[in-house]
């Protein structure tokens, strides 16, 4: 199979994973979980920031800005532009299944004192890791949601100086901070 041809089903895959780690979520309404600490390299929201741009989805009317790049060498985007709904239903979370099952898992986690319902599905494809992600979180009396995946490059198959390089650069980027620094700009009309 070509290179290209594998990548489009490599795409396919992983937005078929966010589609059911989101649908998981969905079906899950009881609240649990704790409040977990974050730390990792911040990505933050600056209106008319260089390298961000502002994503309106034509249907709902729901704005929110996303760095066009994460400027990082061993961790890149998968599916991206990010994407975001409000679902007319409260914001709940219980932490369920594990994070490298075929089904994802999800966990509460807060994030610069703001509580998500966390979904991450993990899947090792072609040498790479992909996380796949759903951050929802309360938007007023619904819950809203910021959907992305993010390429991890398999650090074990550089030299020792790179190897060092990516584990260290994905050591201290954090999903959570990025989630939160897209979710901080979603503008609800």
């Amino acid at each position: 199979m070509s290179k290209k041809l594998l990548s489009v089903i490599a795409g396919v895959v992983v937005l078929a994973a966010i589609i059911a780690v989101y649908a998981a979520y969905k079906n899950n309404n009881h609240p649990a979980g704790s409040p977990a600490g974050q730390t990792g390299n911040i990505i933050s929201a600056v209106a008319g920031k260089p390298g961000w741009e502002t994503m309106t989805e034509s249907t709902s009317g729901i704005s929110f800005e996303y760095p066009t790049s994460l400027n990082q060498t061993y961790v890149s985007t998968a599916i991206w532009p990010p994407k975001a709904e409000v679902v007319d239903q409260p914001f709940a979370c219980a932490k369920t299944g594990s994070v490298t099952s075929t089904t994802g898992g999800t966990e509460k986690v807060s994030v610069n004192g703001r509580s998500y319902c966390k979904a991450e599905a993990v899947q090792t494809m072609a040498g790479s890791v992909y996380d796949r992600y759903v951050y929802a979180f309360p938007e007023g009396s619904n819950t809203a949601t910021v959907a992305f995946a993010l390429r991890f490059a398999d650090c074990g198959t550089y030299n020792k100086t790179q190897r060092a390089a990516c584990q260290n650069e994905q050591k201290l980027f954090s999903a959570n901070n990025l989630a939160d620094s897209i979710a901080s700009t979603l503008v609800v009309k």
